[in-house]
């Protein structure tokens, strides 16, 4: 029966059941009880299984988003692509949270068509980012760019793999437009004098973040990019006081017009210890 499916339609059949949608594959880690989680993402690649045809039609979607998370992972996915190059083709988005020596680089060489990275910057100190490097100064055509930097990894390794960042965000990658970073950023400072000098068009952040950041001036700095059109702001529990705080920090009225806030997860983490408070109280 499945012979008789046009091979149009079976493509999107399988498109639903094995490609995540890219903002769900793209988010950041979170914070529950102290311990990071990665988001959950389904795929039903055991559709591949069925037969040889469903086979040649839903492998590329399965590598549209390619995620490297060990130095392992990235040889044998270097492998893969060199045997297969239409794999590499079909990458539109790619989420590094290891392996970044040089088995990364002959992947980046793999992806003329990835549009969205995220790095998770997890390295242990004398850690090799070769790879990492050889590999971001390829992605020319970059339009969205994920950061998420947690706070027990900071070395020189992360360090050098910051500044190499903030390199290709003002001098390599000239078609970015989007740039999202996780809660509580230590590197805010650095990061904004980078933005201020790049071409991207809209700012990902937290909203509990922008308090401290206001007092420091990052937030004007962030601003003062001539390309920004909004800053998205994780957490829209507090909006009006959020907004007074940038007032109270100098943030023109037309500025403070371009922040738009969201719903975050760890709004319903506060609501829920509320909750329980107030409960325990009663």
């Amino acid at each position: 029966m499945e012979a008789r499916i046009p091979e149009e339609l079976l493509r999107e059949i399988l498109l639903h059941n094995i490609l995540p949608l890219h903002s769900d594959f793209l988010r950041f880690h979170e914070v529950y009880a102290g311990h990071y989680q990665l988001p959950p993402i389904s795929r039903c690649g055991h559709l591949l299984l069925v037969c040889k045809r469903w086979n040649r039609i839903g492998t590329p979607l399965l590598y549209e988003c390619l995620r490297i998370s060990t130095h392992q992972r990235a040889a044998a996915v270097a492998k893969v692509l060199h045997a297969n190059p239409e794999l590499g083709q079909a990458v539109r988005c790619l989420k590094v949270e290891g392996g970044f020596g040089k088995g990364l680089a002959p992947i980046g060489k793999a992806l003329p068509r990835v549009h969205s990275v995220h790095i998770v910057l997890r390295m242990k100190s004398g850690e090799s980012i070769l790879g990492l490097e050889q590999a971001l100064k390829l992605f020319l055509g970059l339009t969205t760019l994920h950061i998420e930097l947690e706070s027990q990894h900071n070395n020189k390794t992360v360090t050098e793999a910051r500044t190499l960042i903030y390199e290709c965000i003002k001098d390599y990658w000239l078609s970015l437009r989007n740039v999202g970073i996780s809660d509580a950023y230590y590197d805010a400072a650095a990061l904004a004098d980078a933005l201020a000098q790049s071409s991207i068009e809209e700012f990902e952040c937290r909203a509990a973040d922008l308090r401290d950041w206001s007092k420091k001036g990052i937030v004007q700095k962030i601003l003062s990019c001539p390309s920004l059109q909004r800053i998205v702001c994780r957490g829209n529990k507090r909006v009006e006081k959020t907004r007074q705080i940038l007032k109270d920090g100098g943030v023109a009225d037309t500025d403070i017009e371009k922040f738009r806030f969201i719903h975050h997860t760890r709004d319903d983490e506060f609501l829920l210890e509320m909750l329980m408070f107030y409960d325990a109280h009663d």
